[in-house]
């Protein structure tokens, strides 16, 4: 599963591969355990380094909070992660900064059992979310964030798993 690409490996913490991807395979994530490291590299963006993030994602269900993939993990005030937003069987996504929700897609939905793109943009002044390349969600918003790696499948706390699968990831700045 292309999850960076070439610029960067990683720690594969129990995820299986095989799962059947948007593309190929991809990482399936329990819910309880699982994750993916990828430590620092230059490559990521930091501070208000402007950039773009895409990620197909498949839940398997939305029973609490269950984080996609978070970057800064380690530091918990600079961390930046993309979670479903808690409410059970919604379907809705929240990019959050520890202490706060950045962006929300409102009545807006995934599904699950499905493959769904998720964008998040940042231009160094608003942070929006689209899914399937329909934004969804904007806020105007100071992102700082330290580059302390990118965590596939749990927030930065260790503590918000996610169930179901991710594939091709890519990251610009």
């Amino acid at each position: 599963p292309s999850m960076w690409g070439s610029r960067a490996d990683g720690t594969n913490n129990g995820a299986t591969t095989g799962q059947t991807g948007k593309t190929g395979n991809a990482w399936d994530f329990d819910g309880t355990s699982n994750r993916v490291d990828i430590p620092i590299n230059s490559n990521m963006p930091s501070g208000t380094d402007i950039f773009t993030h895409n990620i197909w994602v498949n839940p398997d269900n939305f029973t609490g909070y269950n984080t996609f993939f978070s970057l800064g993990y380690g530091n918990f005030n600079q961390a930046f992660y993309v979670t479903n937003d808690g409410n059970a069987n919604d379907g809705g996504v929240e990019v959050h900064r520890y202490g706060g929700v950045v962006v929300d897609s409102g009545s807006n939905a995934i599904p699950s059992n499905s493959w769904t793109m998720l964008t998040i943009t940042y231009d160094g002044t608003t942070a929006k979310l689209f899914f399937d390349g329909v934004e969804v969600g904007s806020n105007t918003y100071t992102l700082s964030h330290t580059n302390n790696g990118l965590r596939f499948g749990v927030n930065s706390h260790n503590t918000e798993f996610f169930d179901g699968s991710l594939d091709e990831y890519t990251m610009h700045n």
